[in-house]
């Protein structure tokens, strides 16, 4: 009897034990979905807002409601639209950064950088150089080089128009401004949604004086194309007058940027140039 008594007792316990565990557990997995139902609802949430904040910075950075925006902008804009933004480099030695101590020193790495560096949207952004030694403008309508930045599908396109080399190697004018009409024409036919940006090299003082066998002077190059390049209504800077500004207002000295060539920028050069281009790029037209 006793025995009996004993099982009944345990066979209670087990049953009570056996229910309320069940309860206890389905308790936590009630506890478990509603927090993952939160968890759901805070990330859908955010989700939400993010897209809003997108659209929101979509329609302010919006070029065809932006014509005066800055080059940053511009990108910023694309930057939010692609997955992954290019731009491409045209032109000489310059374009190249030649005559910085590394790859890293040199302009366009640093342009890279500044421009990444603006907003965490622009992280994404990349050079992609086809800049060369001792090209001319002929050099690039020659070797096609339009073709190699169609295929880097830029949203910007940074051109330095080549003419310490069509200055050294005496070209004609007619035939510079030749070689720039077809090198633009060709990528906007090429990259209409792209934004062109021409800039002048910047060789020392002394080299803007010197006349060639033709009797031109570097800087009677530059004057001409800025005049062509304004005539066709496209975006130029001139980089000579923007780096003398920077010069001016910080007390440094052309020299002091060159390498013993007296043409190409040494790292101070490369800086400088990084600077004063970013900054440019970094105001609205």
């Amino acid at each position: 009897m006793q025995r009996l008594i004993l099982f009944f007792i345990f066979l209670s316990l087990a049953v009570v034990l056996g229910f309320g565990g069940n309860y206890y557990n389905k308790k936590i997995e009630a506890k478990g979905k509603e927090s993952y139902i939160a968890y759901k609802k805070t990330l859908q949430q955010e989700e939400l807002e993010k897209k809003k904040e997108t659209q929101a910075k979509l329609e302010r950075l919006n070029p065809k409601t932006n014509k005066n925006q800055s080059v940053v902008d511009f990108l910023h804009f694309n930057a939010l639209m692609k997955e992954r933004v290019a731009i491409s480099v045209i032109g000489s030695s310059v374009a190249k950064g030649d005559g910085a101590s590394s790859v890293s020193k040199a302009w366009p790495s640093l342009v890279e950088s500044k421009i990444r560096g603006a907003n965490e949207d622009l992280g994404k952004i990349a050079i992609k150089n086809h800049g060369e030694s001792g090209w001319t403008t002929q050099d690039i309508v020659d070797r096609d080089i339009v073709s190699a930045v169609v295929k880097d599908y830029p949203a910007l396109v940074l051109i330095e128009t080549s003419l310490l080399h069509n200055h050294g190697k005496s070209f004609s004018m007619d035939v510079t401004k030749a070689n720039l009409n077809e090198i633009a024409s060709s990528l906007k036919e090429a990259l209409p949604n792209a934004r062109l940006v021409f800039f002048s090299a910047s060789p020392s003082p002394e080299k803007l004086k010197e006349a060639n066998a033709r009797g031109y002077r570097y800087e009677d190059y530059i004057r001409n194309t800025e005049e062509l390049i304004k005539q066709n209504g496209w975006e130029y800077f001139d980089m000579n007058e923007g780096i003398q500004k920077y010069l001016d207002d910080t007390g440094g000295k052309f020299k002091d940027m060159l390498n013993g060539d007296g043409v190409l920028m040494n790292d101070e050069g490369q800086r400088i140039w990084a600077e004063v281009l970013f900054g440019y790029m970094s105001l609205a037209k």
